[in-house]
């Protein structure tokens, strides 16, 4: 993976939001604390960079209330926003082919190791089968040290519990990056996973847009939920009040007959 600007300067914490396959719950609560954090003032510092080995995408995301993460040339774009230059977001806005995904995640997680980032965070929500009360939000640590003491302190307080073992998902991108993420030589992943039965929109049109056409009663609760969550434990309690709104991001399949191929999670 190649950055646009060789000279980007990382955050020491980075949140990874990509297109998870249902509600894309992860990604929006991503984008609402983007949002927010820049309306608290300062400019945004924006990165693109390019696959490499990577087939061409075939669904990309794109969202509505923030149009500097939307790039028309590359699918992941980084940014650092000036109220809170320690924290860097990544956004996928493009996903290749199931068996192209952990290339993808392979490179992404070796520019972070690259550029000196301690921390990852990542927001999702996911199909989970293989445990009881799958319907709520869990918590997945990948790799150990003390900033993981101070993210359990964090979790314990909003009542999230450690994913129970035997826990399993069919997102590629999420099993992929915590078995990525648990041999990284980041010293801290943490998964913010919550459980959703939901079916992927995407598969049954080509064009969805998650918090608009596609919508049902727990919608906005569950990413706002997620949101709130992603600012506790990625900005430390830096933000202030947490986003308020559940954002609207639309999601193009490209090819309507990809099906994602169920892959075993969670280490």
């Amino acid at each position: 993976m190649q950055l646009s600007d060789c000279n980007y300067k990382f955050g020491g914490t980075v949140v990874l939001a990509y297109p998870d396959v249902t509600r894309l719950a992860g990604y929006r609560a991503a984008v609402g604390l983007w949002i927010h954090l820049l309306t608290r003032g300062g400019s945004s510092n924006i990165c693109t960079a390019k696959f490499d080995s990577v087939a061409a995408v075939e669904e990309t995301v794109q969202a509505l209330g923030a149009p500097e993460l939307n790039s028309t040339s590359e699918f992941v774009v980084f940014g650092t926003p000036a109220s809170l230059p320690q924290v860097t977001f990544c956004f996928v806005n493009g996903m290749p082919a199931a068996e192209h995904v952990p290339v993808l995640v392979d490179q992404i997680v070796g520019v972070l190791e690259a550029h000196g980032v301690e921390r990852l965070v990542v927001p999702a929500a996911a199909d989970i089968g293989g445990i009881r009360e799958s319907d709520r939000l869990w918590a997945v640590h990948s790799t150990g040290s003390g900033l993981l003491q101070q993210q359990q302190q964090r979790l314990a307080s909003m009542e999230i519990q450690p994913l129970p073992e035997g826990a399993y998902t069919n997102d590629v991108f999420l099993s992929t990056l915590d078995n990525i993420g648990s041999v990284s030589g980041i010293k801290d992943v943490c998964i913010l996973v919550h459980g959703d039965k939901r079916p992927s929109g995407s598969g049954y049109r080509q064009t969805v847009t998650f918090g608009s056409e596609f919508i049902d009663e727990s919608d906005a609760s569950l990413v706002l939920y997620l949101g709130n969550a992603l600012a506790a434990v990625a900005a430390s309690g830096a933000v202030g009040e947490p986003p308020v709104r559940a954002e609207l991001v639309t999601r193009t399949r490209l090819n309507a007959d990809s099906i994602a191929r169920a892959l075993p999670a969670f280490g």
